[in-house]
């Protein structure tokens, strides 16, 4: 955006790459493609520079998510995202970056330090949608449902997060078998923002709760064509 335009003239070069790889990172519809040139931003800022926490945060957190987004399978990024967060803690303490970063790279190792970093974040910038969706989702694979949807309520109030915040509130309410609630929630991520998870979740509940598969194929047509060509999608229609 235009007001966006002088900070990043005002970065340094290196933080400049980074921030462009951060952007596609943080991006609700990314693709493995947009990660794979985040990588390749990221790689090109730290040969820049090798002392600035925040590129070594967003470094951390593209390993954690090119796990948890399916997007690389082989564990080989667990290390490189553990040690690059622990990297970025030292070099910058009280950032979000940092915090977010160890808080990705310890969900399912390490849950208390995850939530200790989350919280600290949260301190610091208490309007942040990612800390409020990974709040929100830490509490989600723990069981603590109820603490997740008041996380998740909070950051549906993040124009730039709002859709994910819906679609994670339809995944609680769906385990939970609320179904009125569960199509809600994803109707609304729908209409904000159409991926792959969200067309796909609206189409389960046709599916699964009203028992209704040509609804649910209606659905799925209806989505735009990258949508259509991803894995869930195909799978649902198959």
């Amino acid at each position: 955006t235009p007001a966006a335009a002088p900070l990043v003239a005002a970065m340094s070069p290196a933080r400049q790459l980074a921030e462009k790889a951060r952007v596609l990172l943080d991006a609700i519809d990314s693709s493995p493609d947009d990660y794979a040139t985040a990588e390749g931003l990221v790689k090109r800022a730290l040969e820049l520079e090798q002392n600035d926490g925040e590129i070594w945060a967003i470094s951390s957190r593209l390993n954690s998510m090119f796990i948890s987004r399916a997007f690389d399978n082989s564990g080989a990024r667990r290390e490189p995202a553990r040690s690059q967060a622990e990297r970025a803690l030292k070099l910058a303490p009280d950032s979000v970056e940092s915090l977010l970063a160890v808080a990705r790279a310890n969900r399912n190792t390490d849950a208390p330090r995850a939530e200790a970093a989350l919280r600290q974040a949260f301190a610091l910038a208490p309007k942040d949608g990612r800390v409020l969706l990974n709040l929100g989702s830490l509490f989600r694979v723990q069981n603590r449902l109820d603490e997740a949807m008041g996380y998740y309520e909070q950051a549906a109030a993040v124009p730039e997060v709002r859709p994910l915040a819906r679609y994670d509130q339809f995944l609680v309410s769906f385990y939970r078998r609320k179904f009125a609630d569960a199509e809600r929630y994803v109707q609304d991520a729908v209409t904000e923002l159409p991926t792959a998870n969200a067309v796909t979740g609206l189409a389960m509940v046709e599916l699964t709760w009203r028992g209704q598969p040509e609804a649910a194929l209606r659905v799925l047509a209806a989505a735009p064509g990258k949508v259509r060509a991803e894995p869930r999608p195909v799978i649902v229609t198959v």
